[in-house]
């Protein structure tokens, strides 16, 4: 949460005050003082050439920016994609990968993203022939799981071929 610039920490020399429906352009000392007459704070919420202040009670300010915060991470956190990871080696039995395409299968019905991982050992990392065969068996593992687009295309990373599909 940022912090709040209220009554005296506000520096500028003319604000405009803002109350219900109307505002107006004022010199501090008189927005301060009708904000003290009114046993209540004057608080900056917009920093421009002229700063926008409101008169209310500063802890129900603090209070409602709180809440619109844990409001905005909450929906943040509901929005945001899961990202589920299968992984494999080029040497893995057909039988092993009908289990890695059953969940991945499994994660794209759910509505996670799935980054399909092949790790490379030994001379497949420096062999182009042997990069070329595991782009190829990449492709083909992700070509069987059913109803899905890539996100991020196959690629070679490092010692890894990877890439990310979801739901079509």
């Amino acid at each position: 949460m940022k912090s709040v610039i209220a009554n005296e920490k506000i520096t500028a020399k003319n604000v405009r005050v803002v109350q219900g429906d109307s505002s107006k352009v004022m010199a501090i000392a008189e927005a301060r003082n009708l904000a003290y007459s009114k046993e209540m704070d004057l608080i900056q919420v917009s920093d421009q050439d002229v700063p926008v202040v409101k008169i209310m009670d500063l802890n129900k300010y603090l209070y409602e920016q709180k809440q619109a915060d844990k409001s905005n991470k909450k929906k943040q956190r509901e929005t945001a994609v899961q990202v589920k990871e299968v992984q494999f080696a080029f040497s893995t039995q057909e039988n092993d990968l009908q289990t890695k395409l059953k969940a991945a299968h499994k994660f794209i019905q759910e509505g996670k993203h799935v980054r399909v991982v092949m790790k490379m050992t030994g001379r497949a990392r420096s062999n182009p022939d042997m990069i070329a065969a595991n782009i190829a068996k990449m492709t083909q593992f992700v070509a069987r799981i059913e109803e899905s687009d890539f996100v991020q295309n196959v690629a070679v990373q490092g010692n890894n071929v990877t890439c990310t599909v979801k739901a079509k």
